[in-house]
């Protein structure tokens, strides 16, 4: 009777763990899995940088991080894509520039690339 008691609190800590563990992991998989499934529309062409980022807040959940210090917010960019996930819209506009970005969950970090020695 004894180690069927002790089993049972062993599997009751077991399945307790796993659904603690669980409950942690499901939540870092949905945030992660916007940046994948998010499509917009963009038409804009000559706009400044400052715009764009702004336009794309205002038509998503994502935040830009950036240091004004590494970017030129008054460079003119344009777009025109339809129904495209953020990094295919970043990639299309940002492809010229010294401008690199990384999208964390809902986060768009944007930095300048490092200058060739």
């Amino acid at each position: 009777m004894l180690r069927f008691k002790t089993y049972l609190q062993l599997n009751f800590k077991t399945a307790l763990a796993f659904v603690m563990f669980m409950t942690v992991l499901i939540p870092i998989n949905a945030t992660t899995s916007y940046s994948q499934s998010e499509r917009i529309s963009l038409d804009v062409e000559n706009v400044a940088l400052s715009d764009l980022i702004s336009e794309i807040e205002s038509l998503t959940d994502f935040k830009f991080l950036y240091n004004r210090k590494d970017l030129d917010l008054n460079m003119k960019v344009s777009v025109k894509i339809k129904k495209r996930r953020i990094s295919s819209i970043l990639n299309k506009t940002l492809k010229g520039t010294n401008l690199d970005f990384r999208v964390m969950n809902k986060q768009i970090v944007l930095t300048s690339k490092p200058t060739p020695p």
